[in-house]
């Protein structure tokens, strides 16, 4: 059974929004996700670490609008994969506030009115209400629109676009067959795409490029590296966040799995790595980098039939392989 309070004079909204923060004005912005919102505080979860104490430098993207506030970071939860980080809102300005309540006041209006007739409009200052695990309602995610949502969401590591490589050292083939490849054809007819190539050739640069053009084109896009992916895939049962990554994932239209085979993928890695694939094959275009052959990916784990039927499934459909100089 799961409760949803709400205190009248502060209600909090559950939801899951990309957002950025910095600790510092002259660092770079880092990526986070706004897993809980009310009008004086936020929890945010992030790769990034930071002590209690900080101050942060917090923007939140919601459709196609950004809230920025700063606050302190007042309490901090680790859990091996990400931080977790209650901020206390110090500082922002009255529109973003206006916009912050509007969000909250309709996204909890929303959900208690799916969530009749258990909820009591007429209840008193606090109220709560409960439905059981597996309701089609899901409190923890909210769905938002717009290319900027979609963006943050994505979870690029750095932006990229295809007008910022530098095809230079690359075949007039190479560029040709990028600037074929942002029609998205490919997309549309769910194929996909491997960059193969050395070390520091641009592999990653042109994929996160690709997925900001999906992103342009209105395709729900995720990045993830391999070695990412493969802990999503050990350890979705154990934390909701992670679950909550590996569903955005397989309800992306385009992914973009980088670093393929960079790393040593056991038997118990690749089975789960073959079934992932295959939950989503047919249904979403992969965009993959990698600076191994096919040989040697089937080298890089000991049960090379996995492999094979792994490879068989992301080539048997693949639009293009592009050897990247």
């Amino acid at each position: 059974m799961m409760v949803i309070q709400e205190q009248r004079d502060n209600p909090r909204l559950n939801t899951y929004l990309g957002s950025s923060i910095k600790e510092d004005i002259n660092e770079k912005r880092a990526f986070s996700i706004a897993r809980n919102l009310s009008t004086t505080g936020a929890y945010l979860t992030s790769k990034k670490q930071i002590e209690v104490g900080s101050i942060l430098d917090c923007t939140v993207s919601i459709d196609d609008n950004s809230i920025s506030f700063s606050g302190e970071v007042v309490r901090k939860l680790d859990d091996g994969a990400y931080f977790g980080y209650g901020v206390q809102i110090e500082n922002i300005d009255d529109e973003d506030r206006k916009r912050l309540e509007g969000y909250i006041d309709s996204g909890f209006a929303g959900t208690m009115a799916s969530l009749e007739p258990n909820y009591n409009k007429d209840s008193s200052a606090q109220s709560s209400v409960s439905y059981t695990d597996g309701a089609a309602y899901d409190i923890n995610f909210v769905q938002t629109d717009g290319k900027e949502s979609r963006l943050v969401q994505a979870g690029f590591p750095f932006y990229a676009t295809v007008e910022g490589y530098d095809f230079t050292y690359q075949s007039e083939l190479v560029k040709s067959q990028v600037e074929e490849l942002r029609l998205m054809d490919w997309v549309e007819q769910v194929n996909n795409v491997i960059f193969f190539g050395p070390t520091s050739s641009g592999k990653t640069h042109l994929a996160i490029a690709l997925g900001t053009e999906a992103i342009e084109k209105g395709y729900k896009t995720t990045f993830v590296t391999m070695s990412e992916l493969l802990n999503l895939l050990k350890t979705e049962r154990a934390f909701a966040h992670n679950k909550f990554k590996l569903n955005r994932i397989i309800e992306s239209r385009v992914v973009v799995i980088d670093e393929m085979g960079y790393l040593p993928v056991s038997e118990q890695e690749a089975n789960m790595l073959f079934h992932f694939i295959s939950k989503i094959y047919g249904k979403a275009s992969i965009v993959m980098t990698t600076d191994l052959t096919n040989e040697q990916l089937k080298e890089s784990i000991g049960d090379s039939a996995v492999m094979n039927m792994l490879l068989d499934k992301l080539t048997h459909s693949v639009w293009l392989r592009s050897l990247i100089n």
